[in-house]
């Protein structure tokens, strides 16, 4: 099956390996995840957990920050040269085990040189890292769990197209990432092409924001005696999931096109709302910059309500209070306009 286990430090990486864990535990289920705070039962002893823990675990994702080599304790000794050190101790005992330990390499931290490490963990400079990114973080994990071997648990198959489209009711989570699949379906060949040269090592549903950057041609004027005739039809699946993207592009003016079109053409449509909500997960909303979280709430504030079908609603609530007890916990941090946006929905939706 495959049993990851998460090595950090709190005081270092704690709000990112909290974010990597609800993730994992998404993508591959609780039962394959281990982190210390959240599967240590009150009363145990927790060195005996954590070594029965890296026995049984076959990966170990080692989170190395922009201070991990440095960190310092109390006293102003190097942590890493206290052999009593819990990090050190897991490292080195799956090192010792020829788990696969595999550098997560965070806050554009770079892979520390052997002569940096004790003796036990020299190793640990030799062993293939992953990046990270804040800016890529669903693409990435996705690719990790991909590069890893890991098997995704089985997730129930998304309804048909046509009965999201017609409001009935859907599943409050469809797919992890189903704005990138549909994507994908519209995006030009020659976009794909160049994509799979640059970046061949990512996997089909990694696309990120960034690479989706040819943005759909704008319907042509209509003239004044055709303007009932030639309004712009219900945007379908494949459009709506594209210009989603697109308002997390890099590039100010795509993303402002798009999130005209989408608030132009998506506002009365049931399946725009769905599709939207489901950016609100924890592992797509983490990846979103913050104009796009800007552009993915005010689309969903500015939508009708009767877009909105009883199922919609309740997964959008869901998934506000999940983001709020995130920013509380400090697992994640979001800009005060954000925080304004993510609350006035969680007014609308009841959450």
């Amino acid at each position: 099956m495959g049993i990851v286990f998460i090595n950090y430090r709190r005081d270092e990486t704690a709000g990112e390996a909290r974010a990597l864990y609800n993730d994992l535990i998404e993508l591959l289920g609780a039962e394959r995840v281990f982190m210390d705070v959240d599967n240590i039962a009150l009363g145990r002893d927790f060195r005996q957990a954590l070594r029965e823990r890296l026995d049984a675990c076959d990966v170990m994702l080692s989170l190395i920050g922009r201070d991990w080599v440095q960190a310092r304790d109390a006293a102003g000794a190097r942590r890493l040269d206290d052999p009593a050190d819990f990090v050190r101790l897991e490292i080195a005992t799956a090192l010792q085990r020829n788990v696969a330990v595999t550098p997560v390499l965070l806050q554009d931290a770079r892979m520390p040189p052997a002569e940096s490490l004790p003796d036990e963990l020299k190793d640990l400079a030799y062993r293939n890292g992953f990046e990270l990114s804040h800016t890529r973080w669903e693409s990435d994990v996705h690719e990790l769990v991909r590069r890893l071997g890991l098997s995704p648990a089985a997730a129930p198959a998304a309804p048909p197209v046509a009965e999201a489209a017609a409001g009935t009711p859907t599943a409050a989570r469809r797919a992890t990432t189903p704005i990138a699949i549909g994507a994908l379906g519209l995006l030009t060949t020659a976009v794909l092409v160049g994509w799979m040269a640059t970046r061949g090592d990512r996997p089909a549903h990694a696309l990120t924001p960034a690479q989706a950057t040819t943005i759909l041609p704008a319907p042509a004027p209509a003239s004044p005696g055709t303007r009932a005739a030639a309004a712009s039809p219900e945007p379908g699946q494949a459009e709506i999931e594209t210009l989603l993207l697109q308002i997390n592009g890099e590039s100010e003016a795509p993303r402002r096109t798009a999130a005209e079109r989408l608030r132009r053409d998506g506002v009365r449509s049931p399946l725009a709302v769905g599709l939207a909500v489901n950016q609100l997960s924890a592992a797509n909303f983490q990846s979103l910059s913050k104009e796009g979280r800007l552009e993915l709430l005010g689309f969903l504030l500015a939508t009708d309500d009767t877009a909105w079908t009883p199922d919609r609603r309740a997964a959008a609530a869901e998934a506000v209070r999940r983001i709020q007890q995130r920013v509380a916990s400090g697992a994640v941090h979001l800009v005060p306009q954000v925080l304004d946006l993510v609350d006035e929905l969680g007014r609308r939706v009841g959450a």
